[in-house]
């Protein structure tokens, strides 16, 4: 004699949560690596200070996306315009 199978149900809503929540994991994960990646850096004696513009921390994104995912964005100057980027350091003995 055969037993029914019980057959549970994932509705909608606990599949959007569960795709909400790999999202975020996978997105903490990648945050996490990008500020271990500068952290290595800095160990490593790729760059002699530990300080950052913000030009330089999106210069450093747009490398570790690039290198990491094979993903092009634009650069800083290009994506706010130039003022923008002046503002964030772009430019300055970087």
């Amino acid at each position: 004699m055969c037993r029914p199978c019980k057959v549970n149900f994932v509705g909608p809503k606990a599949i959007e949560r569960w795709n909400t929540r790999t999202a975020n994991l996978t997105n903490a994960g990648a945050i996490h690596e990008f500020a271990n990646s500068m952290v290595g850096a800095l160990e490593r004696g790729f760059i002699d200070k530990n300080n950052c513009t913000i030009a330089e921390i999106h210069r450093i994104a747009q490398n570790h996306i690039k290198d990491r995912y094979a993903v092009e964005v634009p650069g800083l100057a290009e994506e706010w315009g130039p003022e923008t980027a002046r503002l964030c350091g772009f430019g300055d003995a970087t």
